[in-house]
């Protein structure tokens, strides 16, 4: 079942030109990720070790590579003498309806042939993967229903403007590191704030907690961004005005536990540890005609947190 690629036409990797070394290591970076990105991975695989394009496209599992948001400067790898380079760079990508940055050192190393002298290729990489950053921002100011009231918001589009309280501490109970699953589920169950009325400031377990307002530039919203600590709980306060009376479905990922309210009615909860995936949950709701206050308590059990919410036509 051996696959056989003849690659010996191919020209692999990338003239030098007028370019200094360091600058042609950035290009042959650059145009790596732009053909990646392009879906162009026989480009991709002739600057990467001239590598067959099913393999390249197999390199990324189906991740969809959305933008370069960073790149370089290229730094000499060990003896500058031996004409390697790395070149750092960040990638924005989209994998499972969630977006992650992508970074990545890639090595570039410069290759002498009779026929093809001062011809850069990539010769390998290093990568980690992170949650974007620069998605999200918080702000005290402006911090009202106000400001965040969708005006008969049209299928498909995400709310991606929210009110969001202060993370509320899921406390540890007796002698453990963590708190244990009966204690976050209390947590879950019991409901901190009156979600009929909004109230500038929340006092919850004796602290006191208020509002910010979130603006996210993704659709999946990262809550890690807002507070990167494990075993949190916080509150998401959204307004939707409507014409008319109207029956909707919203679409909810949420990264973990998650429970939403409509005009101070418990409409859906889901006690569960997952990632955020688009649309996860789809949970019918009947709008009224005017205001509607829309609240989404998210529980984080561990690990990176987030939502994502929407309404549906269906």
């Amino acid at each position: 079942d051996a696959t056989v690629v003849d690659i010996s036409g191919m020209k692999i990797g990338m003239e030098q030109g007028d370019m200094t070394d360091e600058e042609v290591a950035v290009e042959i970076t650059r145009q790596f990720f732009e053909a990646a990105i392009a879906k162009d991975f026989s480009r991709a695989g002739q600057l990467y070790l001239g590598a067959p394009d099913f393999l390249v496209e197999q390199a990324f599992m189906g991740a969809n590579l959305l933008d370069i948001t960073s790149i370089g400067p290229a730094q000499p790898k060990t003896d500058p003498d031996s004409r390697t380079f790395s070149c750092k760079c960040k990638i924005l990508l989209e994998f499972g309806s969630q977006y992650y940055e992508l970074n990545s050192s890639m090595m570039i190393k410069q290759i002498n042939t009779a026929s093809e002298p001062n011809r850069w290729i990539i010769v390998g990489s290093s990568n980690s993967i992170n949650p974007p950053s620069g998605g999200v921002t918080v702000s005290k100011a402006g911090a009202e229903p106000s400001a965040v009231t969708y005006y008969n918001p049209e299928p498909g589009e995400f709310m991606k403007k929210w009110l969001v309280l202060d993370p509320i501490w899921v406390k540890v109970r007796g002698d453990t590191l963590f708190p244990v699953e009966e204690t976050q589920r209390d947590y879950f169950d019991t409901d901190q704030i009156d979600t009929a009325r909004f109230e500038p400031m929340e006092t919850i377990d004796g602290n006191n907690h208020e509002w910010s307002l979130l603006e996210s530039k993704y659709d999946t919203i990262d809550l890690t961004s807002v507070n990167e600590n494990w075993y949190l709980i916080t509150y998401l306060w959204a307004q939707i005005d409507m014409p008319e009376e109207k029956q909707a479905t919203l679409g909810i990922g949420s990264d973990d536990s998650v429970k939403i309210w409509l005009n101070g009615e418990l409409i859906h909860e889901n006690w569960i540890s997952r990632g955020t995936v688009i649309d996860n949950d789809r949970v019918p709701v009947t709008f009224k005609k005017g205001m509607n206050q829309l609240v989404i308590k998210v529980e984080n059990r561990g690990g990176p947190w987030g939502f994502c919410c929407r309404l549906l036509n269906e």
